[in-house]
């Protein structure tokens, strides 16, 4: 068998005969060839595993295409079981009752739902449940009469929050109640915050402004930190989901936000240290007592929804109707399994990071550049860490860098892009009540984001760039569940 041989080594070599030297010269040649055999084989397996991921997403596509082509030609039959009447109270077509309002429809999914997405969720057989419960509407399923954009809209309170707290960049109340009169102004009702944001003031702020007075609903959510020491706070006892947790800070975030009840409350994360049967026992005695109208999670995995809802309807307890997670652009890993999860089980999308805390806006080009110091993006506190685990890596970099380009021809914001995108591209949908969460730093920013989610689809070749662009980092991208 013939052996590797350096050029190093043949000139340590005594002289030999030129037999010996061409002997030295072919094995040398020998070698660069086999060295050319093998990358030619790693450059091939390499194609052909790209190759197979294709193959895979262009399967998963064909599959969420034809649950879209059920849904819709089952939307299309709901007219031929709808009574002619309405309901007295919100006007919407009333099907299947003989009741005066839509609060005697009994829902099959256990959730509050208006009549007219009742209809379809009747004959479709992938939302098909059983042990109905009557039950009045979501807010987050109603639309008001000056509301331009394709899907319900969900003010994000993360930024709002006294001065020094991480992530509290909107720190004066006047500036926050201008935010909400841009917001109302562009028919948008629903404000979400959560129990860690800012410090805890986040809620603090919402409950020193009339909130109520001005008609907006609120929605809070309790994170356990119990198993991340990153976001347990000096001082404080670490928070978990026990019965004894739950009832404390969900009576904290009230008085913070200066109600008695809450229109949504949120597991934000799941505790994995506290039994999900007491949890749930736990929420379901808090909904009781009538401390908030629905029900949500956040941040869970697909089989932990399943199971949650499995828990509630096998001992009656309120189910969840909606689940905030990430999603946008590039960064879609919520949809090969949790979205068909969510529609099974009737569960409204909720979307966080549509702009991916701005690194999708193109501010950003390079893993050594430097960030404002408290920004999304800022290393040294931990929701720079958390972000920077998610987008900070140069397949991103580059993700965007292409984006930016098609931006340019077509004459488009990066923003403008990313919003247009998760409006009419994603897999989300008005009738399953799915709503956008946009956050705001600035007035001007606020006005321009809910100006684009009232523009329509975007060009097919912004779209090709897109789906390059989420191919490129798939491989890269962080888990949509903590």
């Amino acid at each position: 068998m013939l052996t590797r041989i350096t050029a190093r080594s043949v000139l340590r070599m005594p002289r030999v005969s030129p037999v010996a030297t061409r002997f030295y010269t072919e094995q040398l040649a020998f070698n660069k060839k086999e060295k050319a055999h093998e990358d030619q084989y790693a450059r091939q397996h390499e194609k052909e595993q790209l190759e197979k991921l294709k193959a895979q997403i262009e399967k998963k596509k064909a599959e969420l295409a034809e649950l879209q082509k059920q849904h819709d030609e089952a939307t299309a039959k709901k007219s031929e079981i709808r009574m002619s009447s309405e309901c007295s109270e919100c006007k919407l077509d009333v099907i299947l009752t003989s009741s005066p309002t839509c609060r005697d429809v009994s829902s099959p999914m256990g959730m509050r739902l208006p009549v007219k997405i009742l209809a379809y969720k009747y004959l479709d057989p992938l939302f098909r449940q059983t042990s109905p419960v009557s039950l009045s509407h979501p807010v987050s399923a109603m639309t008001s009469a000056n509301q331009k954009s394709e899907l319900n809209i969900v003010m994000g309170a993360m930024t709002f929050g006294a001065p020094g707290q991480e992530g509290a960049r909107v720190n004066d109340l006047k500036d926050v109640e201008a935010i909400l009169d841009v917001f109302q102004a562009h028919g948008h009702y629903e404000i979400d915050t959560a129990q860690t944001y800012c410090g805890g003031t986040s809620e603090e702020y919402l409950g020193k402004i009339d909130w109520k007075k001005r008609g907006l609903k609120m929605d809070t959510k309790l994170y356990p930190n119990i198993s991340n020491v990153r976001l347990q706070r000096p001082g404080k006892p670490p928070i978990s989901h026990s019965p004894e947790d739950l009832r404390h800070y969900l009576d904290v975030s009230l008085k913070a936000l200066n109600t008695n009840q809450l229109d949504m409350w949120y597991l934000h994360g799941p505790d994995r240290t506290t039994p999900y049967e007491v949890t749930l026992k736990a929420v379901n005695e808090l909904y009781k007592e009538g401390k908030f109208k629905r029900f949500g999670i956040s941040n869970f995995m697909s089989w932990e929804v399943a199971e949650i809802v499995g828990i509630c309807k096998a001992n009656g307890y309120i189910q969840p109707t909606a689940y905030q997670g990430l999603y946008n652009a590039i960064h879609r890993k919520v949809e090969p399994e949790l979205f068909p999860c969510l529609r099974k089980f009737g569960i409204s999308f909720y979307e966080f990071n549509p702009l991916g805390g701005g690194f999708f806006t193109g501010r950003y080009h390079s893993s050594n550049e430097s960030v404002e110091p408290g920004s999304r993006f800022d290393p040294t506190v931990g929701q720079g860490k958390t972000y920077r685990t998610r987008y900070w890596n140069e397949a991103y970099f580059k993700a965007v860098a292409a984006i930016e380009q098609v931006a340019q021809v077509h004459n488009l914001t990066m923003a403008e892009i990313a919003l247009r995108w998760i409006s009419h591209h994603s897999l989300m949908k008005r009738e399953y009540g799915d709503a956008v969460l946009i956050g705001a730093s600035s007035l001007k920013h606020i006005e321009q984001n809910l100006i684009d989610l009232e523009k329509g689809p975007l060009p097919e070749g912004v779209l090709k760039v897109l789906d390059e662009a989420w191919l490129s980092v798939m491989p890269y991208a962080s888990n949509y569940f903590h």
